[in-house]
């Protein structure tokens, strides 16, 4: 799509909303006439001149969105755009308000919305605080957006403070838009100086005893990363963002986190089995050594991505999403760069958590039960062999939809009031019930073959045998 240059946009915008004030006829006229009074922009203006900054092909006449805005009108075309567009959505009862003066919080929304429109905005997650005494007036719908608009300094704040029920004048509608142009193209930017090239930068080699980790070398000037002797976690090495870390320092933050990407340790089978026992959100088992020794892939359940200032945020945050993107690849580069290690995985579930309980701790009273025999209790039948099966090599993950009809085998744990359920009619399918609160799972295996009702009804059967019931 050909662009116009930023000033004959602006030349665009201005006759369009002439040519808009001069025809435009409204349907709430004492209001429209305080807005002219006033000199107050209007919703209406606001579309028309972000339709023309679009520079948006004129599509075909569709019909009325909104039962102020005619589709013959001359509003009509730049409402129909917008609405495509997701610049705007009306008040939610039909109308859109076209000669309503619009508030520096609504021009902040369209603004951003147009800017998403046009690819931009925030990427990844964000926080920046507002520090401004109006700020908590902002409506949940504009907070985001005002955010955006302010840092790029297309709407800043007055002496007042940020204002967001204030109206907007008309007079600094041109200036808004050649600010907004500029964030979204990047026009007016003098072009980087000529530099020699810098000399190559080489990988970075962490070693802590016989394991190493390398940090690539396009990464190593924006990280902090470090092996760790002697740690009693069992943490070998640790990686953060290094913008992040200084500016939290800046700021005197003295909590934990700051610009953390990820650590790697290395635990005992004890360690694990406890792990696997209780939630291990940020902690992922991923390899094991000839020595029994497990190696885990620690990572932050909470962004902590910190600035001093919104200055070049973009950039920053661009920088943040690739370096976040690079850390999930790391568990692969590890057990590729070190011999003798072989991968693993395992689950952490609710059901999950059960079967480790049953398998490493014995602190959990159960038994199993179908209609043929009804509940039976685990006496002295090994539960060893069919854990193995129902925890190694096998994927539980959540899932939508209803339970199928028909028969499974349950397993019930006593103190809890907690059950599973693993129908017989979907082999793949296991219900957990607690009270009133039902969700699935499906069970995938590696193998293709094994299934969580086969190996529940072979455990089943075996208790039967063992109970004198076969």
């Amino acid at each position: 799509m050909k662009r116009k240059t930023i000033w004959k946009r602006i030349l665009s915008v201005a006759l369009v909303l002439l040519l808009a004030l001069s025809f435009t006829v409204s349907a709430l006229a004492d209001e429209a006439a305080e807005a002219a009074e006033t000199g107050a922009l209007t919703r209406g203006e606001l579309v028309q001149a972000l339709y023309e900054l679009s520079m948006a092909e004129k599509g075909e006449e569709l019909a009325e969105l909104f039962s102020d805005v005619p589709s013959d009108s001359g509003l009509a075309t730049a409402i129909n755009w917008a609405v495509g567009a997701k610049v705007v959505f009306g008040y939610g009862d039909g109308t859109f308000g076209p000669e309503d003066p619009v508030t520096r919080e609504q021009m902040a929304a369209m603004i951003y919305r147009y800017a998403q429109a046009e690819g931009k905005g925030f990427q990844g997650m964000w926080m920046f605080p507002l520090d401004y005494p109006d700020a908590g007036e902002i409506a949940s719908y504009a907070d985001e957006a005002m955010h955006w608009v302010v840092m790029h300094e297309i709407l800043p704040a007055t002496e007042a403070g940020l204002e967001p029920k204030a109206g907007v004048d008309k007079e600094q509608l041109g200036l808004i838009l050649e600010r907004c142009e500029a964030a979204l193209r990047g026009e007016g930017e003098e072009p980087a100086p000529t530099e020699e090239p810098a000399p190559e930068k080489e990988d970075l080699v962490l070693t802590n005893g016989e394991w190493k980790l390398t940090i690539p070398a396009e990464y190593t000037d924006l990280l902090i990363a470090e092996a760790t002797e002697a740690a009693e976690d069992g943490t070998l090495f640790t990686v953060a963002e290094k913008a992040s870390v200084e500016a939290a320092a800046a700021q005197g933050e003295t909590a934990e986190g700051a610009g953390w990407l990820f650590a790697i340790g290395r635990i005992d089978e004890e360690r694990l089995h406890e792990l696997l026992c209780g939630d291990m959100s940020g902690i992922e088992a991923f390899a094991k050594d000839e020595n029994g020794n497990h190696f885990v892939f620690c990572h932050p359940t909470d962004v902590r991505f910190v600035r001093e200032s919104y200055e070049g945020i973009d950039e920053d945050m661009a920088q943040w999403a690739a370096l976040n993107e690079w850390a999930g690849t790391m568990k692969e580069a590890f057990l590729a760069e070190n011999e003798g290690l072989t991968a693993e995985s395992y689950g952490n579930t609710i059901l999950d958590m059960y079967l480790s309980r049953i398998a490493y701790k014995g602190d959990v009273n159960y038994t199993i039960s179908t209609t043929e025999f009804g509940p039976l209790e685990p006496g002295d039948v090994d539960a060893a062999p069919f854990l193995a099966k129902l925890m190694n090599g096998v994927t539980y993950t959540y899932t939508e939809g209803e339970a199928p009809d028909g028969e499974y085998v349950v397993l019930t744990v006593s103190e809890d009031g907690e059950r599973f359920d693993f129908f017989r009619g979907n082999e793949t399918c296991i219900r957990r019930v607690m009270g009133e609160y039902e969700e699935l799972y499906t069970a995938t295996f590696a193998d293709g073959e094994t299934t969580s009702t086969g190996v529940m009804s072979a455990w089943y059967d075996a208790l039967a045998v063992a109970a004198g019931k076969k």
